[in-house]
């Protein structure tokens, strides 16, 4: 059972257990796609020009540093925070934070992630959703989520991830759908079972951290 911090209320839960079993595309890009065709996921060669954000964030009582930052489109920015010692190439933590302003609210957004992890089901075993909670209070909502990839090597990588979606104001006034996560990776078969069997005992914790973190503005 999810114990949940605050007033968050659970509103539905995946039947299947974690250890049933990439999130190859990342965040809300890719869902405003879906809906909206508002623009495309960027490649983290391409150009950062994101609007400044916060260079450190503190999360479990680690430091993560910004390692890339985009703006994609003038109505969405995107940044990616990692803790000492790990690369975008191969990283076992990830913290994500984004804006979308182009019309969709939380309920959408929210919506199409779902839509789009249930078609990943079909070409992926190990996708499948922890749950999801909402927080009436704030029209906030928290999704957790399996999915899974192969590196270059041919190594299967599994990733959980925690999106907390909330409704904002962009600096121009415009309403927004902000998103603080966090994913976790495991690289290999060994690494992903034992990566699996402790997400059962922890996810819980990592859930009330996402929910209670101090989210910075943008």
């Amino acid at each position: 059972m999810l114990r949940m911090a605050g007033n968050y209320q659970s509103v539905s839960t995946d039947k299947a257990p974690l250890m049933k079993s990439l999130r190859l595309t990342r965040s809300l890009a890719a869902l405003a796609v879906a809906l909206a065709a508002a623009f495309s996921p960027v490649a983290h060669a391409q150009a950062s020009k994101a609007p400044a954000a916060p260079t450190k964030i503190e999360f479990l009582e680690e430091a993560y540093q910004l390692a890339w930052q985009s703006n994609p489109q003038p109505n969405y920015s995107k940044y990616e925070y990692l803790p000492a010692g790990e690369t975008l190439a191969r990283y076992e933590n990830m913290l994500l934070l984004e804006q979308l302003s182009n019309g969709m609210d939380v309920t959408q957004v929210v919506r199409a992630q779902v839509e789009s992890i249930k078609e990943r089901k079909k070409t992926d075993s190990v996708a499948q959703f922890g749950g999801l909670i909402e927080n009436p209070g704030t029209g906030e909502v928290l999704l957790d989520f399996l999915l899974s990839g192969h590196a270059e090597d041919g190594a299967i990588i599994v990733e959980w991830s925690a999106y907390r979606y909330s409704p904002v104001k962009a600096a121009n006034g415009e309403p927004a759908v902000r998103l603080f996560g966090y994913s976790k990776r495991a690289y290999g078969s060994d690494a992903a079972m034992a990566f699996l069997e402790a997400l059962d005992e922890q996810r819980d914790a990592f859930i009330n951290a996402v929910v209670t973190a101090q989210v910075p503005r943008l």
